[in-house]
């Protein structure tokens, strides 16, 4: 009875809070994020996202499989027009909306800012307070404001075979 109405309270909460419908299995989403537009947002598999994350989803946001998230992320999809032919100052009314896209396998710390267009590339790792304003290679450990390579995952065979047997810590955790 108790998994019962935790389901509902769940559910009630989710629909409340406009959550994104096109959610994965084995997802865990913190209560206080939110998302402008959860319509363009896509959670796969085993995906973690924590506390007060932000995603203003104006264009698409997807998550990959096994993507882990520290508390109070931000992710921006869109920004307004200061340059291109503007009809008002200091910015237009007109947005530039690009895609973000966090590729599987990625870990990202605490209050990080993930700028419009970013790709953040497979098995990376971002450091707390980071801020992304270009993309991600695969398999690199980055920090800093703005993000740059720290270095490269070491071991990235090692990597792969776990990658390959779908071994996620949030599918262990939950399973």
């Amino acid at each position: 009875m108790l998994n019962f109405l935790k389901r509902v309270l769940n559910f009630l909460f989710r629909s409340k809070k406009r959550y994104p419908k096109n959610i994965g299995k084995k997802v865990i989403i913190s209560k206080d994020c939110t998302f402008s537009h959860p319509e363009n947002v896509i959670i796969n598999d085993y995906v973690y996202i924590g506390p007060r994350a932000r995603v203003s989803s104006f264009g698409k946001v997807v998550f990959g499989k096994g993507v882990i998230i520290g508390p109070d992320l931000v992710i921006h999809t869109a920004n307004h027009n200061y340059q291109n032919d503007i009809k008002t100052i200091p910015y237009d009314v007109g947005l530039n909306i690009k895609d973000v896209y966090i590729d599987e396998a990625v870990w990202i710390g605490s209050n990080v800012i993930i700028l419009p267009g970013v790709k953040i590339g497979k098995g990376s790792v971002v450091a707390t307070g980071s801020v992304i304003t270009k993309d991600v290679l695969d398999y690199s450990i980055i920090g800093g404001n703005p993000a740059k390579l720290i270095k490269m995952r070491d071991n990235i065979e090692v990597f792969n075979k776990h990658f390959e047997s779908e071994n996620y810590y949030i599918k262990q955790k939950l399973d």
